[in-house]
């Protein structure tokens, strides 16, 4: 406010200086532009009733005299304005040098503020930085975690299905051990078999041979009576070794644990109790005669 003000008296001492300026350029006028500027005065009745009593000379003594006036008049309007001339510069300097420090301390008020927008500036973006970086490695850290959850899961998914194989394959290896000692078994008691009635049916060829030499010796008294025996014997025999279910074929199954040879192909296959014993059949095996 204070500069506008000093500003407005600069301007009204200017505006009040033009007249002197304009006085001053006047001071020292041309005789044609004097005589020009003074020609209405020349037109009036009283110039016209003494320029006809007088010689020309009184109008150039007329003019030189205004002429001083004039010149006179100037010098003093100048002498009087020279102080307060004076007086402005003075007011002007002084004037320029409050501007100048006005400008200085704006200046380095606008530096101070300049500087603090900046800094104020800078820590916004370095805290927006660390606000992003944190929640960078927040994000960063969720996504790890929840990877590594889900990859403990396999982990643990693949744990349970190798116990799971493990125990499978405890069960194969035992299932593999049962059936390896049911076949040896059963290869041991086919051998026995085989022994046994290897031995049975030599017990029979010999009772067979006595029989018939005792037979020879009586063929005339107990032909009738030797025919009968052989024909009991051989009944008795395939009685024997006949199938105990159907009776018509042949017993070539042994059942298995009871180790009974009581039973035909056919009637091996249906039946599930051995028919001698009762007892419960778990596998069977068949014996092939030669």
């Amino acid at each position: 406010m204070e500069v506008q003000s000093e500003s407005r008296y600069i301007n009204r001492d200017k505006i009040t200086s033009n007249p002197i300026k304009m006085d001053s350029s006047m001071a020292v006028p041309m005789p044609s532009t004097m005589y020009e500027s003074f020609s209405p005065f020349l037109q009036l009745p009283f110039y016209q009733q003494i320029s006809t009593y007088q010689p020309d000379t009184t109008v150039t003594v007329r003019i030189s005299d205004s002429r001083k006036r004039f010149r006179d008049s100037t010098t003093e309007s100048n002498a009087l304005h020279l102080p307060q001339k004076i007086k402005l510069s003075n007011q002007s300097k002084i004037l320029d040098q409050d501007i100048l420090l006005l400008y200085n301390s704006q200046q380095s008020e606008i530096n101070c503020l300049i500087e603090q927008h900046t800094e104020n500036l800078r820590t916004a973006i370095e805290n927006q930085r660390m606000k992003q970086k944190r929640m960078l490695e927040f994000v960063i850290h969720e996504s790890m975690v929840k990877k590594l959850k889900q990859k403990d899961e396999e982990i643990e998914d693949l744990g349970k299905l190798q116990l799971m194989l493990q125990e499978r394959v405890k069960t194969l290896i035992m299932e593999n051990q049962i059936w390896r000692e049911m076949a040896m078994t059963n290869e041991t008691a086919v051998n026995t078999l085989r022994i046994e009635l290897e031995k049975v049916m030599q017990v029979s060829e010999i009772h067979q041979l006595h029989h018939r030499n005792g037979c020879e010796d009586a063929e005339d008294a107990e032909s009738s009576c030797r025919s009968n025996c052989h024909v009991e014997v051989e009944e008795e025999v395939a009685g024997k070794w006949m199938c105990k279910q159907c009776g018509v074929n042949r017993s070539e199954v042994l059942l298995l644990p009871c180790r009974h040879l009581c039973l035909c192909t056919i009637c091996g296959s249906s039946i599930f109790n051995c028919p001698l014993c009762c007892s419960a059949v778990n596998a069977s095996v068949q014996v092939n005669f030669c």
